[in-house]
């Protein structure tokens, strides 16, 4: 995609990349790790498909040869460290990926030891911050990833990023925009009831779905920051939304939040501010605040 997005014209008309661009692109380009296998498998058969799809019936029988992409580029790890291990791997390789794309789990799998996955040696190996609060299992995640990828794209936890006051997320905090730059953030806190929701719990009246944690999406590169102004973007409660069909955003749904803020202690509030429109409603509770 970014391969056409670059090379099309601007008349509209859509190039798509020649045989031999898109299959380097493909064998060389792309990688991934998943702790489960048929996770790794649906990924090799999409990108197998989006790729055969822009080739003739004639090139795909008589020409085509490419490399199995469960090999090296797409991993299934057999420990219960997974992910960790991988990026541990990387790292004492002195890889560094372009950009990391990620939507980390949230908590550790049913029946395994957080302690088990989370190994300190794999931790100081990666080079993974030792202040995450709480032990944030999707931290983790993205503090690995920042250490082996020159930009990384991750759904996070928004309580962990900008809601929660307690004294270590604060902490946290002020070190997380500070040690990276993050340039954009995508909340998806007015989609936890709709978007992101899981099986009710027994003995809650009317089997009522439970909303899980709400997220962001953020944008973020390990360089200490420019103090530059971070554009927080509210996805709303649509009918579309609902429906899985798009985001719907428009110019007053992007709040600049200038650096100092994200950072300030007593403005900590400004991301919930922005949840309920922004503008001087920020400026109203801080003035009595």
């Amino acid at each position: 995609q970014w391969w056409t997005i670059q090379n099309s014209p601007k008349d509209g008309v859509i190039k798509y990349p020649p045989k031999d661009v898109a299959q380097k692109l493909l064998e060389d380009n792309i990688f991934g790790v998943d702790v489960k296998k048929e996770a790794v498998l649906v990924s090799a058969f999409g990108l197998t498909t989006t790729f055969l799809n822009h080739l003739t019936p004639t090139e795909v029988w008589n020409d085509l040869k490419f490399k199995d992409l469960g090999v090296e580029n797409l991993t299934n790890p057999k420990t219960v460290s997974g992910f960790f291990e991988w990026a541990a791997s990387a790292k004492r390789a002195n890889k560094c990926f372009d950009l990391i794309i990620g939507n980390p789990p949230f908590n550790v799998e049913t029946g395994k030891d957080k302690k088990a996955v989370l190994k300190p040696e794999y931790l100081e190996a990666i080079g993974v911050s030792k202040d995450i609060p709480n032990e944030n299992f999707a931290l983790h995640f993205f503090e690995a990833s920042m250490q082996i990828a020159e930009k990384v794209c991750m759904i996070l936890p928004s309580n962990a990023i900008l809601y929660s006051h307690g004294i270590k997320t604060k902490k946290y905090r002020k070190g997380f925009f500070t040690n990276y730059t993050v340039s954009d953030i995508w909340d998806f806190t007015h989609l936890r009831e709709s978007l992101f929701i899981k099986k009710a719990i027994k003995g809650t009246p009317n089997k009522k779905k439970i909303g899980r944690t709400p997220v962001v999406a953020l944008l973020a590169i390990p360089k200490p920051t420019q103090q530059k102004s971070i554009v927080h973007t509210i996805i709303k409660r649509t009918q579309s939304s609902e429906k899985k069909i798009r985001f719907e955003i428009d110019h007053y749904d992007q709040h600049t939040v200038p650096w100092n803020w994200a950072v300030a202690e007593d403005k900590y509030f400004v991301w919930k501010t922005n949840l309920l429109g922004g503008g001087g409603l920020f400026h109203l509770i801080y003035r009595f605040s």
